[in-house]
């Protein structure tokens, strides 16, 4: 029996999708508010399917966890000083 050949993963094409999806997703929610943005609206926003942000997210609320974690790390990242 032999195993399906698998397109092996390109890591930067899913970080660049994942950038798409949260920024689709920060305008849909600034404009609609968290609970009135739909999956619908944020994947439209971020042209592509309902389906297929789900293969980078598992919900809503992870969502936004990951907005959350992505302006907390960009606020306390230490300023490095230059002389």
């Amino acid at each position: 029996m032999t195993t399906p050949n698998k397109r092996p993963t390109d890591f930067r094409l899913a970080e660049t999708r994942r950038e798409q999806v949260l920024n689709a997703a920060a305008d849909c929610f600034r404009k609609h508010g968290y609970h009135a943005a739909s999956m619908a609206e944020i994947a439209c926003a971020a042209a592509m399917s309902p389906g297929h942000i789900y293969h980078y997210f598992e919900s809503k609320d992870a969502i936004i966890e990951a907005i959350i974690a992505k302006d907390a790390e960009e606020l306390f990242v230490p300023v490095i000083e230059t002389w």
